[in-house]
């Protein structure tokens, strides 16, 4: 259950450095904000990855 509740902390601060660096960053600074944007979705695809093992797996 912590697991779930920190991978969420770490999108939603991720999501937040990614709006905030597209909307007042310089131009670095926006290019660096996709891999803020990538950190994000890194939680979502960990639990479909676990889903997918779960249904799949051997």
């Amino acid at each position: 259950m912590a697991a779930l509740f920190y991978s969420g902390v770490v999108a939603g601060v991720a999501l937040l450095a990614f709006l905030v660096l597209r909307e007042h960053g310089t131009r670095p600074a926006k290019a660096a904000s996709w891999l803020c944007l990538a950190v994000a979705a890194l939680p979502g695809l960990a639990v479909i990855g676990v889903v997918l093992h779960v249904v799949f797996g051997s």
